[in-house]
């Protein structure tokens, strides 16, 4: 089982998900049930070619597609953009030779 980390990691992220929204009020849960019920909706009904076609949305090629990012490579993305970013505004506020008239 090459997963078993990955699935201990989401079902101990499920569990502290579930302790924090307990914390919530009534209204809060109510919201954010709907929203997600709604948006898994959304997705399951736009993915059925026939609802696509009925409303004009052109289908995506296979060809087409991209994987997305893991959370991961994203992470990894923004480290190093962080650090591209610190250096040049480093490289800015350092002073630059004095120029002679």
């Amino acid at each position: 089982m090459a997963n078993l980390p990955a699935v201990r990691t989401s079902s101990l992220r499920a569990i502290g998900s579930l302790t924090l929204t307990r914390l919530f009020l009534q209204g809060v849960m109510v919201y954010l049930l709907t929203g997600v019920v709604a948006m898994t909706a959304q997705s399951l009904l736009l993915r059925a070619p026939s609802i696509r076609k009925a409303l004009d949305i052109p289908v995506i090629p296979d060809n087409a597609r991209v994987k997305p990012p893991t959370f991961l490579e994203t992470v990894k993305f923004g480290i190093e953009w962080y650090k591209k970013k610190s250096a040049e505004a480093a490289a800015q506020q350092r002073p630059q030779g004095k120029k002679r008239s």
